[in-house]
Protein backbone atom coordinates (compact mmCIF):
# COMPACT_ATOMS: atom_id res chain seq x y z
CA UNK A 1 0.00 0.00 0.00
CA UNK A 2 2.59 2.41 0.61
CA UNK A 3 4.15 2.36 -2.91
CA UNK A 4 0.33 3.38 -3.70
CA UNK A 5 -0.31 5.88 -0.93
CA UNK A 6 3.22 7.74 -2.76
CA UNK A 7 1.87 7.31 -6.05
CA UNK A 8 -1.25 8.71 -5.05
CA UNK A 9 0.67 12.05 -3.03
CA UNK A 10 2.94 12.47 -5.61
CA UNK A 11 -0.12 13.07 -7.74
CA UNK A 12 -1.71 14.86 -5.60
CA UNK A 13 0.87 17.30 -5.47
CA UNK A 14 1.75 17.67 -9.27
CA UNK A 15 -1.97 18.23 -9.78
CA UNK A 16 -1.84 21.39 -7.35
CA UNK A 17 1.22 22.38 -8.77
CA UNK A 18 -0.37 22.42 -12.26
CA UNK A 19 -3.90 24.18 -10.69
CA UNK A 20 -1.56 26.55 -8.73
CA UNK A 21 0.59 27.26 -11.85
CA UNK A 22 -2.57 27.89 -13.80
CA UNK A 23 -4.18 30.22 -10.76
CA UNK A 24 -1.02 32.46 -11.13
CA UNK A 25 -1.20 33.03 -15.00
CA UNK A 26 -4.69 33.97 -14.68
CA UNK A 27 -3.80 36.50 -12.14
CA UNK A 28 -1.27 37.68 -14.55
CA UNK A 29 -4.07 38.11 -17.44
CA UNK A 30 -6.27 39.69 -15.17
CA UNK A 31 -3.73 42.18 -13.43
CA UNK A 32 -3.20 43.29 -17.46
CA UNK A 33 -6.93 44.05 -17.81
CA UNK A 34 -7.62 45.89 -14.12
CA UNK A 35 -3.84 46.96 -12.74
CA UNK A 36 -3.67 46.57 -9.03
CA UNK A 37 -6.57 43.75 -8.44
CA UNK A 38 -4.05 41.40 -6.75
CA UNK A 39 -3.82 43.88 -4.08
CA UNK A 40 -7.66 44.62 -3.31
CA UNK A 41 -8.56 40.78 -2.44
CA UNK A 42 -11.17 40.75 -4.81
CA UNK A 43 -9.85 38.66 -7.42
CA UNK A 44 -10.33 34.74 -5.63
CA UNK A 45 -14.01 35.53 -6.14
CA UNK A 46 -14.80 37.26 -9.16
CA UNK A 47 -18.04 36.49 -11.10
CA UNK A 48 -18.95 32.76 -11.04
CA UNK A 49 -18.06 31.93 -14.80
CA UNK A 50 -14.83 33.68 -14.28
CA UNK A 51 -11.15 32.14 -15.58
CA UNK A 52 -10.12 33.82 -12.05
CA UNK A 53 -12.89 32.08 -9.99
CA UNK A 54 -12.26 28.93 -11.80
CA UNK A 55 -9.19 28.52 -11.43
CA UNK A 56 -8.94 29.89 -7.70
CA UNK A 57 -11.51 26.65 -7.21
CA UNK A 58 -9.39 24.16 -9.17
CA UNK A 59 -6.47 25.02 -6.87
CA UNK A 60 -8.38 24.66 -3.80
CA UNK A 61 -9.45 21.54 -4.56
CA UNK A 62 -6.58 20.40 -5.60
CA UNK A 63 -5.30 21.49 -1.97
CA UNK A 64 -7.93 19.68 -0.32
CA UNK A 65 -7.27 16.15 -2.49
CA UNK A 66 -3.00 16.66 -1.44
CA UNK A 67 -3.64 16.99 2.41
CA UNK A 68 -6.12 13.97 1.78
CA UNK A 69 -3.61 12.19 -0.32
CA UNK A 70 -0.76 12.98 2.38
CA UNK A 71 -3.36 11.36 4.86
CA UNK A 72 -3.94 8.58 3.36
CA UNK A 73 0.57 8.25 2.78
CA UNK A 74 1.26 8.77 6.32
CA UNK A 75 -1.67 6.37 7.59
CA UNK A 76 0.36 3.94 4.97
CA UNK A 77 3.61 4.68 6.37
CA UNK A 78 2.29 3.88 9.80
CA UNK A 79 0.99 0.78 9.02
CA UNK A 80 4.00 -0.32 7.33
CA UNK A 81 6.10 0.22 10.21
CA UNK A 82 3.83 -1.85 11.94
CA UNK A 83 1.01 -0.17 13.47
CA UNK A 84 -2.19 -1.95 14.56
CA UNK A 85 -4.82 0.35 13.66
CA UNK A 86 -6.51 0.03 9.87
CA UNK A 87 -7.93 3.15 8.31
CA UNK A 88 -9.62 3.25 5.33
CA UNK A 89 -9.61 6.82 3.61
CA UNK A 90 -12.48 7.67 0.98
CA UNK A 91 -11.01 9.96 -1.79
CA UNK A 92 -13.02 12.00 -4.47
CA UNK A 93 -10.84 13.58 -7.10
CA UNK A 94 -11.59 16.47 -8.28
CA UNK A 95 -13.12 16.70 -11.49
CA UNK A 96 -11.31 17.42 -14.73
CA UNK A 97 -12.44 20.59 -15.70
Amino acid sequence: MTDTARRLYLQAYRRWLDADAAWQRALTEAERLVPGITTRHAWPLGHGGSRVRGAYERRARAIDVLHRARLIYLASERHARGGRARTLFLLRMPDAG
